[in-house]
């Protein structure tokens, strides 16, 4: 079970990274018209639910600083 967990987490974050491939930093940085977030913020909210999801199946605190932890929470954005 484990390394099918562990094999999943790594095929998604190959594919999200993959999808990424040359998205420049303006692109990154950009909030589109309807939506409270840019795909820099999105990236970080994914980071922080995987590190949680992990830490906790290991029985741990998440391994983010206190501030990265507060910046990518849920009912955050990138204005807060």
């Amino acid at each position: 079970m484990d390394d099918k967990l562990f094999q999943h987490f790594h095929f998604v974050r190959g594919q999200t990274l993959a999808a990424l491939d040359g998205t420049t930093e303006e692109i990154a940085d950009m909030i589109p018209t309807g939506f409270h977030n840019n795909i820099r913020w999105n990236l970080g909210h994914i980071f922080l639910s995987l590190n949680n999801l992990l830490y906790s199946y290991i029985g741990e605190k998440h391994g983010l600083t206190e501030r990265d932890y507060q910046l990518f929470q849920f009912s955050t954005s990138p204005s807060d």
